[in-house]
């Protein structure tokens, strides 16, 4: 079971706050997501970010923010001793594309650091749809092949592993990342610092989607799960249609794929299942403070945790700020407990 709030690190939250809730609320074993690299509103920026503004207000991706790397050290840490293992999303598209940087309530991506810098480094110019980065014409690491980027290979990466030394934790390459190959690089290049695990998410939740990012259907999996977002509802997410899987000889549905069986070949067993994590991610029905079907989300919870590898919450902490309330970043104010409750009440 995991409960997130994928702005943990970058956000002015309480760390130790946010797990003691958890703990407290009874999730024992959990896991939680967070986001290495976050867009954040303008009036918290440089508090919570991986490199220092220089005089000039840029930020120079060649010096490490110290505040930033303890903040990690201290949240990997404190997630262990609630019994939670944290899984840490290396990139995410919020902070710097025009697909997810420009939608309504987040903020102004060109005053992050992946775009407002000076070392002439600018994600998504000019055009993230080629996924151009200034420095990608890097020539081939011995890891499999250049990453997006100096700053992401070379200094984000290596100082956070250094920083989460002794920790029990997990990657995530890239949240919902359109790239496959982004994802293949990056896991290897985490492979090659030692990380403990990955775990992997598309920007396509398909029912082949686990065979195309080799999790399963190989003796050499690159990942050790993935995690499906956005399911509202249980039984229509089970039975949705994908037929361009067909003509990779892949099910194209969910039940299928965990239930039926296809084309002549059983479902997964239980050891492949057990790869499979769902998120309530992508699951919000409003932009308001209780954005969810609860009932509905409790059911896929449920299903996931009896059949699957478990269930993921993306808590609703951040429309708090979104939506104007008093003290947004008060944890215990806005968490909804009775929630976390019902889903650690699934784990028994």
């Amino acid at each position: 079971m995991g409960v997130s709030t994928y702005g943990l690190l970058c956000w002015p939250y309480d760390i130790e706050e946010f797990f003691k809730i958890g703990y407290e609320c009874g999730l024992r074993n959990w896991h939680t997501r967070v986001w290495l690299i976050n867009a954040r509103p303008e009036d918290f920026e440089g508090y919570f970010d991986a490199v220092l503004l220089d005089g000039n207000g840029r930020y120079n991706l060649r010096a490490p923010n110290p505040a930033f790397y303890e903040r990690l050290r201290f949240l990997g840490r404190t997630a262990n001793k609630y019994q939670c293992r944290p899984v840490f999303d290396i990139m995410e598209s919020y902070s710097w594309t025009s697909e997810k940087g420009t939608l309504p309530g987040v903020p102004d991506r060109d005053r992050h650091y992946l775009r407002h810098n000076n070392n002439n480094v600018r994600y998504g110019h000019p055009s993230d749809d080629t996924w151009y980065v200034e420095e990608w014409s890097a020539p081939a690491q011995p890891y499999g092949g250049p990453l997006p980027g100096w700053f992401i290979e070379d200094e984000l990466m290596p100082r956070a592993v250094d920083a989460l030394d002794g920790c029990e934790y997990e990657i995530e390459p890239y949240n919902e990342g359109k790239e496959k190959r982004i994802h293949f690089e990056m896991a290897a290049r985490a492979y090659s610092l030692d990380v403990p695990g990955c775990q992997v998410n598309r920007n396509e939740d398909t029912p082949g989607q686990a065979f195309n990012m080799q999790v399963i259907g190989t003796n050499s999996p690159r990942f050790d799960r993935i995690s499906h977002h956005g399911w509202k509802d249980l039984q229509a997410s089970l039975d949705e249609e994908y037929p361009e899987e067909a003509g990779a000889g892949r099910p194209t549905t969910f039940r299928k794929l965990f239930e039926t069986g296809w084309g002549g070949k059983p479902a997964l067993g239980e050891s492949e299942r057990r790869k499979f994590i769902l998120s309530s991610d992508g699951s919000r029905n409003s932009w308001s403070m209780q954005p969810y079907d609860l009932p509905k989300l409790l059911e896929i919870a449920e299903y996931a945790m009896r059949r699957l590898g478990g269930f993921e919450h993306q808590e609703g902490l951040k429309m708090a700020y979104y939506t104007g309330q008093p003290d947004p970043f008060n944890v215990r104010r806005w968490m909804n407990q009775d929630f976390i409750r019902a889903l650690a009440a699934l784990q028994r």
